[in-house]
């Protein structure tokens, strides 16, 4: 009772803020959720901190709390609007499953990191059918919360769309038992103490996996942790990567004095053959072979460094994809919903390359909403994109931009998208006009110390970013955006960049900057 009182204590801190879903629970469901709150709390080393994984990212009870506020910022929302947006076994179901879907990473009793890694929503499913003192109900119950934590990770086929959409995009679904992971069901039909319910587990699953993507704020109690442990981490990657080195040059000779015993023993046999039997060559051999055997060369040697080599290879990705996820956990502050879209918000003082990082972490975060988008949405949680504050992304600049044109200091064009063919006449006409007061201006573009800006073109505008050799222009109608620039500005330097050599003396053939349409192909949409 005394330890009860005291994780009481500890909980009711932090309880409004990680938990207020928990409100939205009737009496008795509401009792069992705390118990196992409790639960965690009592056994948080027993449940994640047995991590098989120590070299990636939180998995713990914090992570879970982190997912359980997201969750509460996607669904309090719609129980504002409909108090049984969710019944209340399915609220039960998905709070349990918040909880718990990441203890397979500290599955008993397996070696495996990458293994356990890749599958570990399947073995929390399994942790949870199997330790029956996890206070969550009765069998059934756990299957259907087990089911819930197996498909929050991306490569569960959530649905036959998340199946086909996986494939297409070259995304191997995940595989139990040398077989792929069927989708999960719809709806579950529970057997209550009250009669059956109906359970939506596709959809609960779908909303455990966006909420549980978008945990990648920054965590300044974590922040130093990680610090130390990507240093520590990389320190040992370097290790390990002499320790490899070493291990593969003393393969190479063993296996080379091996390949030249069986040679020799190939020619003595060769000449044992032989009509003229040539005693002298013979005894020459089994000389030279029997000098070399005893270098203790053994074959099994060869198998075993091997094994090690490739224990040290796959420590060294885990300590590469740590160091990696600790830099993008590093430049979003929060993760907010605004109608219908994911909002990062960036760090006030972020760390150089933070546009990247931001601009990965919204790659990662749009694959996990496209498996799950049209599952959230036939329930009534619309998300239809992931943006950065403050900062532009592919699908802002499709809307905005009419054409892009990158142009060579002295004014030849280089190349547009949309290229010139793809316009109507009257959009050539106009097209061609700005080209040539494109073209007419470029002296003072590059001669003047200070940004061009725009140009005023009718009812268009041309915005010009310039840099040492290029400059990028982008015809816009109506109001410039603020991210339309900084974008322009991006474009340019990755284009000198890129093709620094090739601009130096550009002799105006375009084929010398191969790529440079799929750059503003890619740019644009």
């Amino acid at each position: 009772m005394e330890l009860r009182h005291m994780l009481e204590g500890k909980l009711k801190g932090t309880f409004d803020e990680n938990y207020s879903l928990y409100q939205y629970l009737p009496g008795e469901l509401r009792q069992k959720f705390y118990d196992l709150l409790l639960y965690c709390y009592e056994y948080t080393e027993r449940l994640w901190y047995l991590n098989r994984c120590p070299e990636l990212t939180d998995y713990g009870r914090s992570h879970a709390e982190r997912v359980m506020r997201m969750l509460t910022k996607i669904l309090e929302p719609k129980f504002k609007e409909n108090y049984q947006f969710l019944n209340s076994y399915e609220l039960y179901f998905l709070l349990c499953a918040v909880l718990l879907h990441d203890i397979g990473i500290s599955i008993p009793n397996m070696r495996d990191c990458e293994k356990i890694r890749e599958n570990h929503g399947y073995y929390s499913a399994l942790r949870i059918s199997s330790e029956h003192d996890i206070p969550i109900g009765d069998k059934e119950i756990r299957d259907i919360v087990g089911g819930i934590c197996k498909y929050h990770q991306l490569r569960a086929p959530i649905s036959e769309h998340a199946l086909k959409w996986l494939k297409e995009q070259n995304i191997e679904p995940m595989e139990v038992n040398g077989e792929y992971m069927t989708p999960i069901d719809d709806v579950h039909t529970y057997k209550s103490p009250n009669g059956n319910v109906k359970v939506r587990t596709r959809f609960l699953a779908s909303l455990l996996r966006i909420a549980n993507a978008c945990d990648v704020e920054f965590d300044s109690r974590m922040a130093q942790f990680y610090e130390f442990r990507t240093t520590e981490n990389l320190s040992r990657l370097n290790e390990n990567k002499k320790k490899i080195e070493k291990i593969r040059n003393t393969i190479q000779s063993i296996e080379g004095k091996i390949q030249f015993i069986e040679n020799l023993e190939d020619r003595c046999h060769a000449i044992s053959k032989c009509k003229l039997k040539n005693s002298e060559k013979r005894r020459k051999c089994k000389r030279c072979i029997w000098r070399n055997t005893d270098l203790s060369i053994d074959k099994n040697l060869i198998i075993e460094l091997n094994s090690e080599m490739t224990r040290l290879e796959r420590q060294n990705r885990f300590l590469l994809r740590q160091a990696h996820r600790y830099r993008t956990h590093q430049s979003v502050n929060e993760v907010y919903l605004e109608n219908d879209r994911i909002v990062l918000e960036p760090v006030l003082n972020p760390k150089p390359g933070w546009k990247d990082e931001l601009r990965e972490t919204r790659r990662n975060l749009l694959l996990h909403l496209e498996s799950v988008k049209p599952t959230l949405a036939e329930n009534g949680i619309v998300i239809n994109d992931i943006e950065i504050e403050g900062l532009a992304v592919k699908s802002d600049f499709a809307k905005k931009i009419k054409t892009l044109y990158l142009i060579y200091k002295d004014g030849r064009m280089i190349c547009s998208y949309p290229k010139d063919d793809n316009l109507n006449k009257y959009d050539s006409d106009i097209f061609s006009g700005m080209l040539t007061a494109l073209h007419d201006f470029a002296g003072e573009i590059f001669q003047s110390k200070r940004s061009i800006g725009k140009i005023e073109y009718g009812e268009n505008k041309i915005l010009i970013e310039k840099g040492e050799m290029v400059y990028a222009a982008a015809v816009i109608e109506g109001e410039e955006p603020s991210y339309i620039r900084m974008g322009l500005n991006e474009l340019v330097n990755e284009f000198e960049k890129r093709y620094k050599s090739e601009l130096k003396e550009w002799s105006g053939d375009t084929e010398e900057f191969k790529f440079a349409n799929e750059m503003l192909k890619g740019f644009v949409k």
